[in-house]
């Protein structure tokens, strides 16, 4: 029988904490497990100037979870106001002390290496969990439904229209059989050089130098599939894009070559030739779980209803995005202590755009890590400002609907 009267969490970055909070607030005893050497939130991805449509996310999401009660995030508002140059460590800092001087909340400095199937847990332990615990995780769910690397798909500006053909919000990318195999050995040569002279270079899984070293037909069945462009023609391969504040993004297209490498073999592509890369497919080491196959929306594990996920371990970057996942796990496991069924988020906010994201994306490849750039269509964002204000009205609405739903008891 689970013990419904004491919730552990893994993990003190953003999301344990918001998710400690909520919960001690709700008068459930919380204990939560925090090794700072060991599990650690990863606040930004790899220094990435943020787009527009990141920024505007960013600042419509953290009103919305300021509407919903959340304490970081009223924090980071204040921060904000006071013109703080730093905010995270000092953001972190003051969550940890909540944390510390709540009497509903116990703070144990220690690692964890498995899990009782007769307690709540939380497992928020970061793009850096304990690797005790991620072989626990890999033992008890299995390698497709665990992962060591997400991919960072390239955002390339100056391709040439001719070969570019648009279908729906995607574009498209036509290769000639010869440009494919041409790209296919060009990709090859180019690990195999890398190989020998770098002893640190690695392959990763699902990668382009991944897939063509393993047959050169790979690339056709995953990141290059034949698409139909226009009229019924079916290009021998085809490279997918998406239009993003700075350029086109190549979906699928994953890479651990270093840049000049990846310039090398992309330049040879008619499409490519004179395009500039304004970001570069990469690689985001750390040890991941993979929540489209292995948890509900309510981020409840479909094997084990007692434990819940929450953060980056999920695949999430940024702290505004683990803010809101801790919250809504904690919703979530709020709701499974009183037995009442789980409450469903409108994608009409950007709260409920992330959760949709982060759960529901169904795909069989695998999935980038998912940042503030990922969730706003930018196509839509004019004046900025403006934006926000107009999307936070629908949100207000949604977020109050909600807000009824969970509170009044009408899903029981």
């Amino acid at each position: 029988m689970i013990n419904k009267r004491v919730v552990n969490i893994i993990g003190s970055g953003y999301a344990g904490i918001e998710a400690a909070l909520f919960l001690a607030g709700h008068d459930i005893k919380v204990h939560v497990f925090s090794n700072e050497k060991m599990y650690k939130e990863t606040g930004k991805l790899g220094g990435n100037k943020q787009t527009q449509s990141g920024d505007v996310y960013e600042k419509l999401l953290t009103k919305e979870l300021c509407l919903l009660g959340s304490p970081l995030a009223r924090k980071k508002v204040a921060l904000s106001q006071e013109n703080v140059s730093c905010i995270d460590p000092l953001l972190l800092s003051y969550g940890l002390n909540m944390i510390n001087d709540n009497e509903n909340i116990e703070v144990f400095d220690a690692t964890v290496s498995e899990i009782s199937p007769f307690e709540i847990t939380i497992i928020a332990t970061g793009q850096h969990t304990e690797g005790k615990m991620y072989d626990y995780l890999i033992n008890k769910y299995g390698t497709m439904k665990c992962v060591r690397a997400l991919p960072v798909f390239p955002i390339v500006e100056g391709i040439e229209d001719a070969f570019v053909f648009q279908r729906g919000d995607e574009f498209l990318v036509s290769l000639t059989e010869t440009e494919y195999y041409m790209f296919v050995r060009e990709i090859i040569r180019h690990a195999m050089e890398e190989r020998k002279n770098n002893e640190e270079f690695r392959i990763y899984q699902n990668t382009i130098e991944d897939l063509a070293l393993h047959y050169k037909e790979n690339l056709r069945s995953y990141a290059m599939m034949p698409q139909r462009v226009y009229d019924g023609i079916k290009p021998y391969a085809t490279i997918t894009l998406k239009a993003t504040d700075q350029g086109f993004a190549m979906q699928n297209i994953s890479s651990n070559l270093p840049e000049y490498r990846q310039e090398a073999i992309f330049k040879m592509l008619n499409a490519f030739r004179n395009c500039k890369f304004k970001r570069y497919a990469g690689i985001t080491k750390g040890r991941f779980v993979n929540p489209i196959h292995m948890t509900s929306e309510f981020c409840q594990s479909n094997q084990e209803k007692n434990v819940f996920f929450a953060g980056g371990v999920m695949g999430l970057g940024g702290h505004i995005n683990s803010i809101a996942s801790g919250l809504w796990t904690a919703m979530n496991v709020y709701k499974f202590i009183q037995r009442k069924q789980m409450v469903h988020i409108s994608t009409d906010c950007a709260f409920g755009k992330l959760i949709q994201k982060l759960t529901q994306d169904k795909s069989t490849k695998v999935r980038p890590l998912i940042t503030n750039d990922d969730i706003l269509d930018s196509s839509e964002i004019i004046d900025a400002d403006r934006f926000v204000e107009e999307s936070y009205q629908k949100s207000v609405r949604a977020l109050e609907k909600f807000k009824e739903d969970y509170q009044n008891g009408k899903y029981v």
